[in-house]
């Protein structure tokens, strides 16, 4: 049974046997013309035996070359080459043997062999000259069946060894040519593959769409960065950007507008941040910012406000224009983790909690936020019910001039009454809520509900200025200028008598957009506090921008000033700057007259705190100061 040739050897072989033909003809030729033309001069000079010798192998080798030519195989070579070798053989035979010039034939003849014919042929030339050699001096020395004949002259011995010489170079050059052309046809083979290759190794580390590296290539890039940053004792910060309206987008406008927007997004992202810094798509609308060499995490935070501005803005895909922002989680290292996947984990809590933030917006990992995620989910149906039930409701801490004591407004807290717990604060829920969305209900609620007390009170005759607590989520979700609209209209309270309070972590969100909210509140004649001053970013330029009309400090500080003296003059600087911008300071967490005496002393006059009064329900309220 005759055993088919694969394909890929067939192709090879008709791939190589037109190149063997054409250097074996060419050999033939060169040949063929070397033994005519000493042929021809020997039997001018009537030497019939080497005339005859030459033109005999002219003429073999010339039928030979013909029978190549139509089988198309390899004997044809084969016998080309015997043919020469015997040729050059009989010459030294009926000359002068080993001393003769056609010796110099058969080096060519076995680098000839060796090149087109392959190791076998190559062998049995070898084979045969060797032993042909030591036949013939055996049969000159031992034997006497012959004689060196040395008949030539001396110039027809400088044509022969000429004519040997220019066949010999010609069948040499033109194989080691090819061999240049094999060799280099080689290395362009060689750079091709190595080509294919870095060009595979990148399709494997770098992602298809956005080619941006991918997450085991951006793992290696963070781990080796950790390593050089333990080296160094330096920090770096893991940034986890998540889209927030990308399933909308690829939802309306397609899967294909889809990628050309997440191609932009890449773009942009690279262009947030320094060159040094590793963008990696982690995964769908998930993106991965490593920053490198962060000295601190006011440098981690302007980066990050330097993602929510590119990323933000509009996008023309496809002939539509489109709008997106995003939430940022950062973990930093080494205080939140040592490795990269620990890091990884934190940052993406981080990025959940912005998320619940109210999206558009950025925040790092704390430890509270791991502990989040083991509150009973339970919670939030109870929040659910405790909303429907009427269960929350409002205490309020007086505000007060700390020099004459007089009653200038209230800050309205929420209380939980738990049909099971019993009174609840809100450091117990809140969390939960914000983290469920229920915060922007809860929080219409306490506007309602604050505005219609405050406006209650006033037609008693009593105008007061209610204060009320923002969440960061309403603030971003919640449509607080018509949640805000709303409560004043329904309960018919100037906005004079209504002040919002905003943590100053809040101002380091989507400012365009802060801004634009927080002006709309202030045309309805609502007045903005900063709540928890000088616990976050203490931002100078973002007091200014949204023109806050008051900062209240921080009870950490106000509590511990009177201990410590470098409280007290964190305390100071925080009276004295927000003077110097036209802002009211307002102290919390006032506790003795001690510390309200030196609040006076330092150029804080309003106050409140639990040397002035607990937080009070409504009707204890108005029974104590009205």
């Amino acid at each position: 049974m005759n055993t088919p040739v694969p394909p890929q050897d067939s192709a090879v072989r008709g791939a190589r046997l037109p190149f063997r033909a054409r250097r074996m003809r060419q050999l033939a030729w060169s040949v063929m013309g070397a033994f005519g033309l000493i042929g021809v001069s020997y039997l001018l000079q009537q030497n019939w035996w080497v005339a005859g010798l030459l033109l005999t192998g002219t003429a073999a080798t010339a039928y030979s070359l013909h029978a190549q030519a139509e089988y198309e195989s390899d004997r044809g070579f084969v016998i080309i080459l015997w043919i020469i070798w015997a040729t050059v053989s009989g010459l030294m035979w009926i000359s002068n043997g080993l001393q003769d010039v056609a010796l110099l034939a058969y080096p060519i003849i076995l680098v000839v062999a060796g090149l087109l014919l392959g190791g076998r042929h190559f062998i049995y030339y070898l084979a045969a000259m060797l032993l042909f050699s030591a036949f013939l001096q055996y049969a000159t020395s031992v034997l006497h069946w012959r004689s060196d004949v040395m008949n030539s002259t001396k110039l027809e011995l400088l044509r022969d060894v000429w004519v040997v010489l220019v066949a010999s170079a010609f069948a040499v050059w033109i194989t080691v040519s090819d061999w240049r052309k094999l060799l280099g046809e080689l290395h362009i083979r060689i750079d091709e593959y190595r080509q294919s290759q870095a060009h595979l190794t990148y399709l494997s580390q770098h992602d298809a769409l956005t080619e941006l590296p991918n997450r085991s290539l951006g793992r290696q890039l963070m781990e080796a960065a950790i390593g050089r940053a333990r080296t160094t004792g330096s920090h770096l910060a893991l940034m986890f950007v998540d889209l927030d309206n990308f399933k909308f987008i690829n939802d309306s406008v397609g899967h294909a507008a889809g990628d050309e927007f997440l191609q932009q997004i890449a773009s942009r992202l690279r262009s947030a941040v320094r060159e040094t810094d590793v963008v990696m798509r982690q995964s769908g609308d998930e993106f991965l910012v490593g920053l490198l060499d962060v000295p601190d995490i006011q440098a981690a935070s302007k980066a990050a406000n330097e993602v929510l501005e590119h990323l933000g803005g509009v996008y023309r895909v496809q002939g539509s224009e489109l709008s997106s922002s995003c939430s940022i989680g950062l973990a930093v290292y080494p205080r939140d983790g040592h490795d990269f996947d620990t890091l990884l984990r934190h940052a993406d809590l981080a990025m959940y909690q912005a998320k619940q933030a109210g999206r558009n917006t950025f925040r790092f990992f704390d430890v509270m936020m791991q502990d989040d995620l083991s509150a009973n989910p339970r919670l939030v149906a109870e929040l659910q019910t405790a909303l429907v039930r009427g269960e929350f409701v409002l205490h309020y801490q007086p505000v007060v001039d700390m020099q004459d004591h007089r009653l200038l407004g209230a800050e309205a807290l929420i209380r939980w009454q738990h049909p099971v717990r019993g009174l609840l604060g809100p450091v117990e829920f809140i969390p939960a809520a914000e983290r469920s969305g229920l915060i922007v209900d809860i929080g219409r609620w306490v506007l309602e509900e604050a505005c219609r007390q405050a406006a209650k009170w006033q037609r008693l005759g009593q105008p007061l200025v209610v204060a009320v607590n923002i969440s960061p989520v309403q603030l971003h979700r919640g449509d607080l200028e018509s949640a805000v609209r709303t409560a004043l209209a329904n309960s018919d309270l100037p906005g004079a008598c209504l002040e919002l309070e905003i943590t100053e972590s809040v101002l380091m969100g989507d400012a365009t957009t802060l801004a634009d909210t927080i002006r709309h509140l202030k045309a309805l004649g609502v007045s903005i506090a900063v709540d928890d001053f000088g616990t976050g970013y203490s931002n100078l330029g973002y007091l200014q921008r949204f023109a806050a009309d008051k900062i209240k400090i921080d009870q950490s500080f106000v509590r511990a000033m009177l201990a410590e003296p470098g409280q007290q003059a964190i305390v100071t600087a925080i009276i004295q700057m927000g003077k110097s911008l036209k802002l009211l300071p307002h102290a919390e967490g006032v506790e003795s007259d001690d510390a309200r005496a030196l609040l006076l002393e330092m150029g804080c006059r309003t106050g409140q705190g639990y040397w002035f009064a607990r937080p009070l329900a409504a009707d204890m309220f108005a029974t104590s100061f009205l």
